[in-house]
């Protein structure tokens, strides 16, 4: 035809429709192929990515995920961390910085004798209302 030479036979020619029916049964039926169903779709939650920054002009320049993915950026040298995230309905990427605060012990004393004093005397005016609400009660004194 026109000049071009033909291709074998059965070479580039459509493939036929399989001639045994119980090969694919399901088919057969009007139901669906098995083996060519489409997966659903199930919507994945936004990944983590966690990248080591520099300084804060590092974190804010790095480019946001536009799927929603937190972005995690730990600056070591600063003692700070940087968390950038896409706020859909905005459209905006703000960054909340945070900085590691060193626990702060309460100084502790060195003489508990003050200490120690107080609680006795407390214990004291303690034992003396007791006595007084049992004499007043009529009941027996308890010694504690």
């Amino acid at each position: 035809m026109y000049g071009y030479p033909q291709p074998p036979q059965g070479y580039g020619a459509p493939p036929q429709p399989p001639q045994n029916q119980n090969q694919y049964p399901r088919m057969a039926q009007g139901g669906r192929d098995p083996y060519h169903q489409q997966p659903a779709y199930i919507p994945q939650e936004p990944q983590t990515i966690y990248r080591p920054v520099a300084s804060f002009e590092e974190a804010r320049s790095l480019p946001t995920d536009l799927n929603g993915a937190l972005m995690i950026m730990p600056d070591f040298g600063h003692e700070m961390i940087y968390i950038k995230q896409l706020d859909p309905q905005t459209g905006q990427a703000p960054i909340n910085s945070f900085k590691r605060i060193p626990n702060i012990q309460p100084p502790v004393p060195q003489d508990y004798t003050p200490i120690l004093a107080a609680m006795e005397k407390r214990l004291k005016h303690l034992e003396d209302m007791w006595e007084v609400s049992s004499e007043h009660s009529g009941q027996e004194e308890t010694k504690i």
